[in-house]
């Protein structure tokens, strides 16, 4: 069985009889089927999210490049992105801005909690506001988000 399916139990049972003689002329009984479910998937609402970050709508294009960049779920690492200043570059021509624009849009991100700064480069997605992969991972990163990033005071070196 993959796992893209998973076992329900049910009993049905069918009866059927003669009606003049009460004789029993079938039956059956299932006691289980196979029923596919849906895969993984991610569900984003980020102008809801940007607006209860007092953040602009006009983020929400560079918000959904960043998030096409993320990670599944890893329970060590949590969700993951990783953008360099060539990644800056390429997503701020994509997307008709400034290099330095992205790189602001991204320190908002992290003072807002959207993302929390690992590394110079690397981030970890909030992942009480997203989540790509399996559900048992992703509640097990949120037991563990920290989200104050511990480089917020610190010189910004994106």
């Amino acid at each position: 069985m993959s796992a893209e399916a998973k076992k329900i139990y049910f009993q049905n049972e069918k009866i059927v009889l003669d009606k003049e003689t009460g004789e029993l002329q079938d039956y059956e009984f299932v006691t289980e089927a196979v029923v596919s479910r849906e895969p993984d998937f991610v569900k984003l609402y980020l102008n809801t999210i940007l607006t209860a970050k007092n953040l602009p709508i006009t983020h929400n294009a560079l918000l959904n490049e960043l998030l096409l960049r993320m990670s599944y779920a890893d329970v060590e690492e949590g969700q993951i992105i990783y953008i360099v200043p060539y990644d800056r570059e390429r997503i701020a021509i994509k997307l008709g801005l400034k290099a330095d624009t992205v790189k602001k849009t991204i320190i908002d991100f992290v003072k807002t909690g959207i993302l929390r700064k690992i590394a110079n480069g690397k981030y970890q997605v909030n992942p009480h506001l997203f989540g790509k992969g399996e559900w048992n991972d992703i509640k097990r990163i949120r037991a563990t988000f920290i989200f104050e990033s511990p480089d917020i005071n610190k010189e910004w070196n994106l």
